[in-house]
């Protein structure tokens, strides 16, 4: 929920010098986990919201050493596969799909593989509307108690675990490898789940812009 006090990433020329395409990302992850946390905080814990990379980073490489699995194969087994998110894949989006944009320069790159917790992954709008819709209908992927886990702010803020809250529930996030960006919400009250993706980052200073346009194309009032 971004209140550990960790940094938001480790120091740039350090993220750099990772490998942006690996077949096994774990000792890459276990590096950017040791720099992460060789970094003076930014806060208590629990006292502020301060987003970060590393947070991800951290859970994910936990979670590996739990598991004895990398990252990329549990979420396959435990979150593609069981949706049947097929369309996914890590890294930037390959074949003839847009290309990322770098003030206005066509790019295809992404983030070092090791930050692949942290939004290294690419699918097809039906799959991300997909998604949405689990969280909105909070199937059988988890308990219920778990969706509310996952759906619940934390320490007296609007963020939970992946999402900020708003009135009703509705959900909210976005993100941006700096060539790409996303945008994707989910509204219970209206059964609505939206997305819009774009191969450039211009929408990133104005958060939410689209999606009233969207509201209205789904016949869905203010």
């Amino acid at each position: 929920s971004h209140h550990a006090g960790l940094p938001a990433d480790i120091p740039l020329p350090d993220l750099l010098a990772l490998p942006r395409i690996e077949a096994d990302a774990r000792a890459s992850r276990q590096h950017y986990v040791d720099l992460a946390l060789a970094m003076p905080p930014v806060a208590r814990p629990q006292t502020r919201f301060a987003y970060s990379n590393a947070g991800y980073v951290i859970a994910a490489r936990m979670l590996e050493l739990a598991s004895g699995l990398s990252w990329e194969d549990l979420l396959r087994r435990e979150v593609l596969g069981p949706l049947g998110l097929t369309s996914a894949g890590f890294g930037a989006p390959m074949g003839d799909q847009p290309r990322g944009h770098d003030a206005g320069t066509p790019i295809m790159q992404d983030n070092p593989a090791a930050m692949g917790p942290a939004g290294r992954l690419h699918l097809n709008l039906p799959d991300l509307l997909a998604y949405l819709g689990a969280h909105r209908d909070q199937t059988a992927l988890l308990s219920r108690a778990s969706w509310a886990q996952l759906h619940t702010p934390r320490f007296a803020s609007n963020y939970a675990l992946g999402w900020f809250v708003g009135n009703a529930g509705a959900l909210w996030h976005n993100g941006s490898n700096t060539a790409w960006y996303a945008e994707a919400a989910v509204e219970p009250g209206s059964g609505l789940v939206m997305a819009h993706c774009s191969n450039d980052v211009a929408l990133k200073d104005r958060l939410q812009a689209l999606l009233p346009a969207i509201r209205r194309a789904a016949g869905v009032t203010e």
